[in-house]
């Protein structure tokens, strides 16, 4: 099969073009490219280079709209410091690569579980309505456990599941307030105003 020197060149030049190299200079790589065979090898090099940079705007995609900031800091992240001599290999790039791909989809996950959390910070936002939380559950615990094996169970051993079942509400409601950031407004006497 004859290929033309014209068509070679064509073929050459797209298979170097800055979209295709993601930022190679295809000028300094057509000069490098003696041969057809040449040109081929650098172009799978060069696809292989745009893979992990493919994968990161894949990542940022799912990140969200209101995380676009991260694609710049991982692209930087991703192309090391050359000038201070830390290049990343192959599979650094693809590990890193990797994690931004975690980050993306837990800051996902993040974002369609907050919904979910407004009830509890409201609940846990005043102690009044934490207490009554408690006193409620507890209460309801009493009364099934009243109701369905009678007061001798309660008074014998259901004392001791409903005393735990309080004791563990107030533990878990602390360490929500504490995780969640939620800390509860000083209370004032009227009469020091």
């Amino acid at each position: 099969m004859y290929v033309s020197t014209v068509m070679l060149r064509r073929l050459l030049e797209l298979l170097m073009s800055e979209q295709f190299l993601a930022g190679e200079a295809p000028t300094i790589l057509a000069a490098r490219a003696r041969n057809h065979d040449a040109a081929m090898r650098l172009a799978r090099v060069a696809r292989k280079r745009t893979k992990p940079r493919r994968t990161l705007f894949v990542a940022a995609a799912i990140a969200g709209r209101s995380r676009t900031h991260l694609r710049e800091g991982w692209a930087a992240l991703l192309a090391g410091d050359p000038d201070n001599g830390l290049v990343l290999t192959s599979r650094q790039r693809r590990r890193l690569v990797a994690g931004f791909l975690v980050a993306a989809l837990r800051f996902r996950l993040r974002d369609a579980v907050q919904p979910l959390w407004v009830p509890v910070d409201w609940l846990l936002s005043a102690q009044s309505r934490t207490e009554t939380d408690i006193a409620l559950t507890v209460g309801a615990q009493v009364i099934y456990i009243a109701w369905g094996d009678g007061l001798h169970a309660l008074l014998t051993y259901g004392w001791g599941w409903c005393g735990g079942c309080g004791g563990a509400l107030y533990v878990l409601s602390r360490w929500l307030r504490r995780v969640r950031g939620i800390e509860l407004a000083s209370v004032r006497s009227r009469a020091g105003e």
